[in-house]
């Protein structure tokens, strides 16, 4: 995953000096489990992301700003 974030700039560090074969993270269910937490936590911080947007637009909106 390292290798991935590189590639957006906001990432300040260099690519992995480890070998760069994954295939056998596609068979492995703790892999696929650990990647599949990661997606739930982000859709659920999406949601609540929008729900404190939705909050602060109607706060702002109640004190004329």
């Amino acid at each position: 995953l390292r290798n991935v974030d590189v590639q957006n700039a906001t990432f300040a560090y260099e690519k992995s000096l480890l070998v760069d074969n994954n295939e056998h993270l596609l068979s492995d269910p703790v892999f696929e489990n650990y990647i599949d937490d990661k997606l739930y936590v982000l859709h659920n911080a999406k949601i609540q992301f929008k729900k404190a947007e939705s909050i602060i637009i109607s706060i702002l909106r109640e004190t004329q700003y």
